[in-house]
């Protein structure tokens, strides 16, 4: 028995050796720099647990001025510099369906000033709806037919996609076969960093993650030829069924030639939901009347009425300040459709005119 005893301590010293050597060696080879599989694993991992998101946040949106500028044959007008609150909401589902709403403001070259906007940019798998009830002359849908939704890379989301969707196909920020582990070690919102690096053709990606909270990214840049063009900062608030999820962050573009900000987005969550079940109403989006809707699908324009009937616009109609005409009449084609009565009218016209020119012709001959 205790012969027995003593090889199980003999085997449980020899494990608990050859697990004390493996992760001293994993220890070794993260210091020392290298292949980041503790990395990509985690992302992975994280990426394939939480399928569904769910967030919506407020912030401020920063655009710098630009400079009136020539072009033939418009001019691009002076834009002042501003700053201006704004929010927004993104939701997507394991099948790659999204629904970005976004609600702040944009430059208006009419009215020469910034405008409140609204969007709302809906993906169900198949279609494209994009619908702007505001900062237009008036409400606007277009419908695209596309395999992925441009606005999964919209960079306003960057945070999101990074922290969630790394190595995504539609949403993704970095190829794992690429990354590289670095032997730089930082510091980033007092947390003790490791720095993975990514060299494209054309861009530098450089992140920097916190080993001790699951390898979350805290800090983003993107490079061209040494200067950083774009720098994101993310924050996190430990969930206790879910790990460290982005709560707060900022986004950085910066000018090439000045490396000034260009623009930049703040962002504070509201509110979030993982792995949450989503109804499909969430992908669909329904058009108020009065909304001008360009079908790029099938190749049709029309603008939504009462009851959803449809006024369909004509090639030459639009002559760019006649809305509200249009909304308010038929097409030259429908404005006096001809009924039954009318085309027998016409006819029986045609019937006694050729009657007529028929006994003329009698007459003449029968002389």
């Amino acid at each position: 028995m205790n012969a027995l005893t003593s090889r199980r301590a003999i085997v449980r010293l020899i494990l608990m050796g050859m697990f004390a050597f493996s992760l001293s060696g994993w220890r070794l080879a993260f210091a020392s720099g290298g292949e980041p599989e503790a990395v990509v694993e985690a992302w992975n991992a994280r990426q394939n647990e939480i399928r569904t998101l769910h967030f919506s946040w407020s912030g401020v949106h920063f655009r710098a001025g630009v400079a009136a500028v020539a072009l033939r044959p418009a001019k691009v007008l002076p834009r002042p510099e501003a700053t201006f609150d704004m929010r927004m909401t993104f939701t997507t589902d394991g099948s790659g369906r999204i629904r970005l709403e976004d609600y702040g403001k944009d430059w208006s070259d009419k009215q020469e000033a910034y405008v409140p906007k609204e969007t709302k940019d809906v993906f169900d798998g198949q279609l494209r709806r994009v619908f702007f009830p505001k900062g237009g002359e008036f409400p606007n849908a277009h419908v695209t037919s596309t395999e992925a939704c441009a606005s999964a890379r919209d960079i306003r989301l960057f945070p999101i996609r990074l922290a969630y969707r790394a190595f995504d196909t539609t949403m993704g920020v970095l190829d794992e076969a690429g990354l590289t582990l670095t032997e730089t070690k930082s510091i980033v919102d007092d947390r003790s960093c490791r720095v993975l690096r990514q060299r494209g053709d054309w861009f530098e990606h450089t992140i920097w993650v916190d080993p001790a909270r699951s390898f979350v990214p805290l800090r983003y840049t993107r490079s061209r030829q040494g200067v950083v063009r774009t720098q994101v900062e993310i924050s996190y608030s430990e969930d206790k069924e879910y790990g460290w999820v982005p709560t707060s962050w900022n986004i950085v573009l910066l000018n090439k030639q000045t490396s000034n900000i260009q623009e930049s987005w703040s962002g504070t969550v509201t509110e979030y939901k993982l792995n949450h079940p989503i109804p499909d109403v969430t992908f669909q989006l329904t058009y108020p009347p009065g909304t001008w809707v360009h079908d790029y699908v099938t190749d049709q324009e029309y603008i939504i009425r009462g009851g959803g009937n449809r006024r369909p616009i004509l090639r030459g109609e639009y002559t760019g300040d006649n809305y509200e005409q249009l909304l308010h009449s038929d097409p030259p084609s429908l404005a006096k459709p001809w009924g039954l009565r009318r085309v027998l009218g016409i006819l029986s016209g045609i019937g006694g005119l050729l009657a007529v020119l028929m006994y003329l012709g009698w007459r003449v001959r029968s002389k």
